[in-house]
């Protein structure tokens, strides 16, 4: 039996993006068609060529828009040439999404992909994505996914990744484990072939460093062109075939994205080389973390009321309460994934592709809201809310313990009557808890403190003043210049700067340096949307944000203190709310900043200088935690979900080995540096 030779796996693709230089409806209206016309063209001239496509989103506005060149597609997925690629609803980044929202991608695309054309990729197909978090082998293996390929890591010479390229084939390996195959060095997805690749000596020359090494021989490249779809051209397809055909040093197969995966043995799994680490981009991935600032918090916002909604409406099933309305559920999911791809949510698209992409989102978080709020009120109307006073019920969608702030309006109708001037709240075991209110129109606006068991309903009662005796006092105190409860004490000083943050509890301080806003040049030419330059962020900032400044005190109440803060700079205004909360939600500072941006060519940036000796930042990727250095040219910005941390037992100067820390946590935001 012959040996067999190295194998060359070759993925011919028609890469498409759904909106960037141009919008959805011209994808639907014109890139899609061209592409299964052209493509269909090929099929019948070549009778081993295989097209790969991915993105379960564009099959199903095919679907709709096209529904015979649907069928025509659906023919040639049923012979094998034709390959639904990947396992996702759309081409999405990987760094933005919630570790959630990436499960939903290859859930719902391949529920999609099995249900109206018989099969799907079971692979991660990402050929132009802006980094990859590590989260992905992790959430991909749990899926059951194969394995993972994409181009971006390199441009032809230029090395864009922070890392360089592990390897052409191996093991990627997530937080907790997970090997994943990935295939991260197969050329540029605009790739033609011009000759035999089956005798190619650069082809050759790397089989032969495969065999040194003692790896196994097998590569994968990519053939095809972007970014709007369409077929190869004839020629370089004549090349692929000859070369299948080929009986040269290397056996060139013409594959399924997927194949490389699905060949591989267990022998060979065995000697792939192994990664244990992020894929993220040195430059050309830094401004995505932060372009399009509002898309991302409807995003965020979008994410997190599915959750609730979802949680919410199965507990009201669950009760006999109502049926979830499991179309609205499924449907505003796709709204919110389709936006997820990687020239959508990273900001890079033009200002007429986020038209659609704003509303979306926006009929997804009004559909979510909705049903978020039938499946509570099914679940309030099973419940006796019989109290002497007014009964007020809070859902706790989370699945832990959680004390916090919670914020009430009450319109006129539901208010308590009578109200001398006040209202007193009492919590599930009749106590009465501290609390505020204020006027708003003919309604009340309030908040209190409290803590909530996970996943829960709890019942609050609202009474008048002249049933309730005062609170006790809770600490609480706030002037222009300060904000004390009794775990914290801020300071603020004449630049409208936090200068001091002292944790009363540990006695220590938080802060080496005020937190401020700075104002950074941005001289961002060529990719400014996806590319925030090290030269703009190592130099010291243009404007730092300091006086005048006007201070109010806007909350002084037992459950919360606030004030606000009001400067300008370069024509941009700012007003940040800084308040402090009582009792067991008091060991958090919370800043809101709202902005009245009219600043060009610049970067904002707030800086929170912690006091805690760390080498390591700590930063929230979903699933697990990356840990990262100090930055350098070569990783500096970075993304990151929630939050990040620097916890003293991560540093070697005075402090050091405590366990001490501060974290930075945020409702919006994803790009991050530790400088």
């Amino acid at each position: 039996m012959p040996e067999r030779r190295p194998r060359l796996y070759v993925v011919a693709l028609a890469h498409l993006d759904t909106q960037w230089r141009w919008t959805v409806r011209e994808t639907a209206e014109s890139f899609l068609p061209a592409t299964v016309r052209e493509n269909e063209d090929r099929l019948r001239r070549f009778r081993h060529y295989r097209l790969n496509f991915e993105g379960a989103y564009r099959y199903r506005l095919l679907e709709e828009c096209h529904p015979e060149m649907f069928e025509t597609v659906r023919a040639r997925v049923a012979e094998g040439r034709w390959f639904p690629s990947g396992a996702a609803w759309e081409a999405f980044d990987t760094n933005l999404p919630a570790s959630e929202s990436i499960v939903r991608q290859i859930l719902h695309g391949t529920r999609y992909f099995e249900r109206t054309v018989g099969k799907g990729g079971r692979d991660i197909f990402l050929p132009d994505c802006f980094g990859f978090s590590q989260a992905l082998p992790t959430l991909a293996t749990h899926c059951g996914i194969l394995g993972f390929s994409s181009q971006k890591l390199r441009r032809g010479a230029e090395m864009r990744s922070a890392f360089g390229v592990p390897f052409p084939f191996g093991i990627w390996v997530g937080p907790d484990g997970s090997a994943l195959p990935a295939v991260l060095d197969p050329g540029e997805y605009g790739a033609q072939a011009s000759s035999d690749l089956g005798t190619d000596p650069e082809w050759v020359a790397r089989f032969r460093a495969l065999a040194a090494a003692g790896r196994p021989d097998l590569l994968m490249t990519y053939q095809g062109l972007g970014d709007k779809g369409g077929a190869i051209p004839q020629a370089a397809i004549e090349w692929l075939e000859r070369a299948r055909a080929g009986s040269g040093p290397i056996e060139v197969l013409l594959a399924d994205s997927e194949q490389i995966f699905r060949d591989l043995d267990p022998q060979e799994r065995e000697r792939l080389p192994v990664y244990d680490g992020e894929l993220l981009l040195r430059l050309h991935a830094t401004g995505c973390y932060s372009s399009r600032a509002q898309l991302k918090l409807w995003h965020r916002k979008g994410e997190q009321l599915a959750h609730a909604a979802e949680r919410a409406a199965a507990i009201a099933q669950c009760l006999g309460a109502r049926t979830a309305d499991r179309e609205r559920l499924r449907e505003a999911w796709l709204r919110i994934l389709a936006h997820e791809m990687h020239d959508d949510l990273t900001g890079t698209s033009l200002v007429e592709a986020y038209r659609f992409s704003a509303a979306d989102l926006a009929l997804s978080l009004a559909e979510l809201d909705q049903e978020l709020a039938e499946a509570v009120g099914a679940v309030a109307a099973t419940l006796d809310t019989t109290t002497g006073g007014t009964p007020l019920l809070i859902f706790n969608a989370l699945g832990s313990e959680r004390s916090d702030l919670v914020e009430v309006e009450l319109a006129a109708p539901r208010a308590p009557t009578a109200l001398p001037g006040t209202i007193a709240v009492f919590d599930p075991d009749g106590r009465e808890i501290p609390s505020q209110w204020r006027r708003e129109g003919e309604g009340w606006r309030g908040c209190f403190v409290s803590t909530l068991p996970p996943l829960s309903y709890s019942l609050f009662e609202l009474r008048t003043a002249a049933g309730a005796k005062a609170p006790a006092a809770t600490g609480l105190s706030v002037g222009e210049s300060f904000l004390e409860n009794e775990r914290l004490r801020v300071e603020i000083d004449g630049n409208g700067d936090i200068a001091r943050i002292f944790d009363k509890l540990d006695r220590r301080e938080l802060l080496a340096a005020p937190v401020g806003l700075e104002i950074l040049d941005n001289f961002s030419g060529r990719f400014p949307s996806w590319e925030i330059r090290w030269e703009d962020t190592s130099r010291p900032a243009r404007t730092r944000l300091a006086g005048p400044t006007r201070t109010t005190v806007v909350e002084r109440g037992p459950a919360r203190v606030a004030l606000v803060i009001e400067r300008s700079a370069e024509g941009s205004r700012f007003v940040q709310t800084i308040a402090l909360a009582a009792g067991a939600a008091g060991d958090q500072v919370v800043i809101d900043t709202a902005i009245d941006w009219r600043t060009d060519a610049a970067l904002l940036k707030m800086v929170f200088p912690l006091s805690t000796p760390a080498e390591q930042a700590l930063f929230d990727q979903g699933v697990g935690v990356a840990r990262r250095p100090v930055a350098t040219a070569q990783l500096y910005e970075v993304p990151a979900h929630q939050w990040a941390a620097l916890r003293a037992e991560e540093g070697t100067g005075p402090g050091a080995g405590t366990g001490a820390g501060a974290a930075i946590a945020n409702d919006c935001k994803y790009g991050w540096d530790h400088p």
